[in-house]
């Protein structure tokens, strides 16, 4: 896609937030505050006891301004960073404040339309629970309203992104030109709000006694007993979270741990990282992270909170290591919440696999009428699936956990060695491929490395105009590689 918007540098400001006790503001509205043809960016934290406020002018040069991305009735969204080191993939979308923080209320976001300007607050009880399920850090954008999230809009924004890290303070203020971006869309101004959460852990799946949006998934409800369930992989979901306002049982749940049987059983390896918070209102917090580079083999252990005065079971969390992964692109693409980027993110031992399943390739969408069709005829509407690398069953995109940087190309036999990793895809036709990890790589090919990151790519892109409505999907699969013995458990 070439460019239409002129092309020269853009100017980098920022703008002190501005604090009243436990309120950090950014506030765009004073005449001077959005300069022409520059990007105005301000930090500001939100947590327990501390609320942000961002405030927008409804119009500047008779331009009428927002704060992007837009709320819903329904759900609250944000900007989150694209994913460090995932450069041919990564973009900037929206996302619900779900996919980057739990807490027990759905929401803390408001929306208030003042005569001159928009303000959109942020703001946490003092009872409230507060832990990250994504990174710490997502944006809001304050400019005119018609913008589109196009190309140049996108490369403009990682730009400022990559470069605001590095830019100096000079007399209480940082500016720095950014060469070479498309600036169209900023003629007036734009305002870039990074928020930081001061969420302290990372609690992503779990369950408790009362409905909560603590977790990413969802609990399991029996009318009859009145109880909450859920169950959890100790690899691929280890940062796990158990919500009780009555009692625990066993008291020292993720040490001892009730088996099929119901029979105590004590974790004989102490692998796990155990904390516990106690909230005067909602219980007891219990967060247990399973070192995954033990192989649990076959575990299974399960956790009670049981009312105090009947002894009634109000919630129940297993605790299981799954060997099969299934990542459906076609469930996501349908559920209720739509996200964007790392769709899938597993980690696997030997032994285990991946099953991805995806729309076909050679077919179309129609987004209107939710179908998938093989002819895509004469409406502007539909839509085509790719999935990447395209030679899939010999080749990969891949880095070393934990070293930054782009991903890597290269061939599977070449970075992992022969017979690591084998793609059944003889079902690619029908939007089905098996990635199995059959054993360990050697020394030889990658020292010193306990995981290797490997990333497929999904497109879903407009037949004809390929950057019209644009959906990328990451599913990230990390290969480990045994550093313990295999997990043991004593019976008590």
């Amino acid at each position: 896609m070439v460019s239409t918007a002129t092309i020269i540098g853009v100017v980098v400001f920022a703008l002190a937030n501005v604090i009243f006790g436990n309120l950090e503001i950014c506030d765009f509205s004073p005449q001077g505050k959005l300069r022409p043809m520059a990007i105005t960016f301000c930090k500001a934290r939100f947590g327990i006891g501390k609320s942000t406020e961002i405030i927008c002018p409804h119009s500047i040069n008779g331009n009428s301004y927002t704060i992007f991305p837009k709320n819903t009735e329904n759900e609250a969204y944000a900007y989150h960073y694209p994913i460090e080191g995932v450069d041919d993939f990564d973009s900037l979308h929206p996302t619900i404040y779900k996919n980057i923080y739990g807490s027990i209320k759905k929401q803390h976001a408001s929306m208030v339309h003042e005569e001159s300007v928009l303000k959109l607050a942020l703001r946490v009880t003092d009872d409230e629970i507060l832990v990250n399920h994504g990174p710490r850090t997502f944006l809001y954008i304050c400019m005119k309203e018609d913008t589109e999230a196009d190309d140049d809009f996108i490369e403009t924004i990682k730009a400022h992104l990559s470069n605001g890290r590095r830019i100096r303070m000079r007399h209480n203020r940082r500016y720095e030109m950014i060469p070479n971006v498309p600036i169209e869309f900023v003629n007036d101004g734009i305002g870039i709000v990074e928020v930081i959460s001061m969420a302290k852990d990372t609690i992503t799946h779990g369950c408790g006694d009362v409905p909560t949006n603590l977790f990413l998934n969802k609990a399991d409800y029996d009318s009859e007993t009145q109880s909450y369930s859920c169950e959890v992989d100790i690899i691929n979901t280890p940062n796990v979270g158990f919500l009780c306002k009555g009692k625990l049982d066993p008291p020292d749940c993720i040490y001892r741990f009730y088996n099929m049987e119901n029979e105590l059983f004590t974790d004989g390896s102490n692998y796990y990282t155990i904390k516990k918070y106690r909230n005067d209102m909602y219980g007891t917090l219990l967060y247990g992270y399973f070192n995954e580079y033990v192989n649990p083999g076959n575990f299974f252990g399960k956790c009670y909170c049981r009312n105090v005065q009947t002894n009634e079971i109000t919630a129940t969390i297993v605790f299981k290591h799954r060997t099969e992964h299934l990542c459906s692109i076609n469930m996501m693409l349908f559920s209720e919440y739509l996200q964007f980027d790392k769709w899938c993110d597993f980690k696997i031992h030997p032994g285990e696999s991946v099953k991805i399943t995806f729309l076909p390739e050679n077919g179309f969408y129609d987004e209107d009428e939710e179908e998938y069709f093989n002819d895509p005829g004469s409406e502007d509407d539909h839509y085509v699936s790719t999935l990447v690398p395209k030679d899939v069953k010999s080749h990969c995109h891949w880095r070393v956990e934990h070293l930054s940087g782009p991903f890597r190309h290269g061939t599977l036999d070449q970075v992992l060695g022969v017979d690591v990793i084998e793609v059944d895809d003889t079902d690619r036709a029908n939007g089905i491929i098996i990635i199995n990890y059959k054993r360990p790589w050697s020394d030889n090919n990658i020292h010193n490395a306990h995981s290797i990151n490997l990333v497929y790519c999904w497109r879903m892109h407009h037949w004809d105009r390929p950057f019209i409505n644009e959906r990328i999907a990451i599913i990230m699969i990390t290969l480990l590689r045994e550093t313990h013995e295999e997990f043991q458990w004593e019976d008590d």
